[in-house]
């Protein structure tokens, strides 16, 4: 959850393992030789300076000057800070992608520095770029860390692969129309329950089962939502989308 008040500036992210900081611990170990922005910089989370959008950030020089790739999804204020959220980057060998609930933010390939060794921040500044003006009458503010997890992926079976391509939904973030697309599924019937992020029964809805279903959005206010799908033989599954 993260800080409201004007002025706050929370971000997790991640910088070289080889910047030069005197006196840091990797600096202490012999790694400081190389310096910013030259060594990457990733930025997993960071809401804008109005505080209603989170942003996913690159920044590095591998030799040809300054660069950035940044992009943002929507998010209030009072959603950041007062529900739970999950901030997530993969990373491999060909590209990396940055994500909130499993949206997609941002993404780019795996160039140079970004296949070198990273260390991970979780911090909040006060005032500067995406800080803004401290509010005159500050006190304090926080931002809650539930965990922190780092996986290293694995080959999956056929079969899970096969699970975890069974159903996709596109776009993600959607406006108007949403596409559910269903493989390998032998149900007749799927019954479609949509839940608000507060937890409310916005949308009831029943299909015949075929290669994709199409869920009009367009009536539906900004947001995150989920959409659990039963279907006849049984068998249930959640997805969660952004309404734009």
């Amino acid at each position: 959850k993260l800080p409201s008040v004007a002025g706050t500036w929370p971000a997790i992210w991640l910088l070289g393992k080889n910047i030069t900081e005197s006196g840091a611990y990797w600096e202490t170990q012999g790694y400081g030789t190389t310096g910013w922005p030259w060594c990457g910089e990733i930025d997993i989370m960071e809401p804008n300076i109005d505080k209603t959008l989170i942003l996913g950030t690159w920044h590095w020089d591998n030799g040809s000057g300054y660069q950035y790739n940044s992009a943002s999804v929507p998010l209030s204020n009072s959603e950041a800070s007062q529900n739970w959220h999950v901030y997530a980057l993969e990373w491999n060998e060909d590209d990396m992608k940055v994500y909130i609930d499993d949206i997609l933010v941002n993404q780019m390939p795996t160039i140079d520095p970004f296949n070198e060794e990273f260390y991970i921040l979780l911090n909040v500044a006060m005032g500067g770029g995406l800080g803004g003006p401290i509010d005159p009458s500050f006190t304090s503010d926080q931002m809650e860390i539930d965990y922190v997890r780092i996986y290293q992926r694995s080959a999956l079976s056929v079969d899970e692969v096969e699970q975890v391509d069974a159903i996709k939904v596109s776009p993600n973030p959607v406006r108007d129309q949403l596409n559910i697309e269903l493989k390998n599924n032998l149900s007749e019937n799927v019954d479609i329950k949509l839940i608000d992020i507060n937890g409310r029964v916005v949308g009831n809805d029943s299909f015949k089962t075929s290669a994709s279903i199409n869920y009009n959005t367009s009536h539906l206010q900004s947001g995150f939502y989920f959409a659990h799908l039963t279907f006849s033989d049984g068998t249930n599954n959640v997805l969660k989308f952004l309404k734009q």
